[in-house]
């Protein structure tokens, strides 16, 4: 069974080497479960905001900032008065 022991801030090492397959099946079941999320995506879950030590960003601007992390392509904002 897989940990978490990776994301020990004392850098505890994880207890084995995980195989290929383990790997290839753990990013199968992320792939999958960003597509139900995404599918399910609604004005108002989008809105709802994420908290962090640094801030609050919405869910949506979480999502930007991750697309433009790794492609650095996203979406044009829409402002929207409130």
């Amino acid at each position: 069974m897989l940990g978490l022991e990776e994301l020990n801030p004392a850098g505890v090492l994880p207890p084995r080497v995980y195989t290929r397959a383990e790997l290839r099946g753990c990013a199968g079941h992320c792939r999958a479960r960003v597509a139900d999320v995404a599918a399910g995506l609604t004005p108002e879950s989008a809105a709802r905001r994420c908290r962090f030590p640094w801030g609050e960003v919405t869910y949506a601007g979480q999502l930007n900032l991750l697309l433009r992390q790794r492609t650095d392509v996203t979406p044009r904002w829409v402002a929207r008065g409130r």
